[in-house]
């Protein structure tokens, strides 16, 4: 018995790239690691699915910040050239303002409940220790998570105070 190979003329790899009529849609995504201050610009069909898999085995917790729909390789490489500057290696880029800033378009920030016998129990800060990590958010962004149960927010309110007020994700 013997089987004939059929390849479509359409196919251009397993690797999701297929340009054809039929193409699964592909998406240009930003995957940070904010322990490393590092971003992932790549591009894929399933986002979340390339995040899931790139969190297997890596010791720091790797978010998906942003995601441009039906993006496309040319996308990919005019962004890695246009940070080429601040790269680490191959994808990967120093979390620098500009690319900070780029990620920040078309973000939304979540509304979250405060709770406030939860934020009875923290003590508040003074006005210079509030002043300083103001400054430090607005120069390096908000790298420490907020600590969530549900939607209600456990701890960071001041964090959160201070990126509501200046409109950072």
């Amino acid at each position: 018995m013997s089987f004939d190979l059929v390849v479509d003329p359409e196919f251009k790899g397993m690797n999701g790239y297929n340009r054809g009529k039929n193409a699964i849609p592909e998406h240009v995504y930003f995957i940070l690691d904010a322990e490393s201050e590092a971003v992932k610009i790549g591009i894929a069909s399933f986002p979340e699915e390339r995040l899931a898999a790139m969190q297997i085995g890596n010791p720091h917790t790797l978010q998906l910040v942003k995601v441009i729909e039906n993006g496309r390789g040319e996308l990919e490489r005019d962004l890695h050239q246009l940070f080429e500057g601040a790269t680490f290696t191959n994808e990967w880029f120093r979390l620098t303002p500009e690319i900070r800033e780029y990620i920040g378009q078309g973000l939304t920030i979540r509304p979250l409940k405060i709770d406030d016998d939860f934020k009875r129990f923290l003590p508040p800060l003074s006005d210079s220790q509030k002043a300083g990590l103001e400054e430090d958010i607005l120069k390096r962004g908000c790298l420490s998570p907020l600590v969530l149960w549900g939607e209600t927010l456990v701890e960071g309110y001041h964090r959160y105070d201070i990126c509501q007020k200046h409109g950072i994700p």
